[in-house]
């Protein structure tokens, strides 16, 4: 019952656990800390109104990842399970990597991108665990699945971890390179996740 060696063994499956321990390091780091840069970003704006408080965009922003997670799945289907999860994380690591560097732009466009980044983090959310169940070794499922909530949500953990610590090792979040920094370091990790797909193939 409690024997997971034949998924650790299973390198098609570990290669979709590893790639949705990537996604949840990028998800739980970026719904950690989007209030807190929504919030430096408006300071830089005083001129500027917002159409809601922070926290209700925020919210807002977080609902565009619903349907994309959904319909991201859809895609998957028609387009190849790892061709989809790799052209979204590459997406998803490309918004990352500049969309700290935004925080002086207008703030319609960050809200924007933000948008467009939150469907992209959960793009490929549901393809990934759809294919962590597909590529379970027979009679393994369930197993499966355990050792993928277990070890994946080590990246829920160290997300918003690394995200901080890049923040305080880069002048504390207190100027926009600094956030762009520790977005930047988030692009560098989902970009593995690709990477460890191509591995498990």
């Amino acid at each position: 019952l409690l024997d997971f060696r034949p998924v650790l063994r299973s390198k098609q499956a570990m290669g979709f656990v590893l790639a949705y321990t990537v996604h949840n390091f990028e998800l739980f780091a970026y719904r950690a800390w989007t209030v807190a840069f929504l919030v430096y970003a408006a300071a830089r704006h005083p001129d500027e109104a917002l159409p809601a408080s922070v926290a209700m965009l925020a919210a807002m922003i977080n609902l565009f990842g619903v349907p994309a997670s959904i319909l991201g799945n859809e895609c998957a289907l028609h387009l190849g399970r790892h061709r989809w999860i790799t052209m979204v994380m590459i997406t998803s690591a490309l918004l990352a990597a500049g969309i700290g560097f935004t925080a002086d732009w207008p703030l319609w466009v960050v809200v924007v991108l933000m948008c467009l980044y939150s469907m992209t983090v959960a793009g490929e959310s549901a393809s990934v665990t759809a294919g962590a169940v597909e590529s379970a070794p027979q009679g393994y499922r369930g197993a499966t699945m355990a050792v993928h909530s277990s070890i994946a949500f080590s990246g829920a953990f160290l997300g918003p971890l690394a995200f901080g610590i890049v923040l305080d090792q880069t002048g504390g979040g207190i100027d926009t390179s600094s956030w762009g920094m520790a977005f930047l370091m988030l692009g560098a990790v989902v970009i593995t996740g690709p990477l460890l797909l191509r591995w498990s193939r």
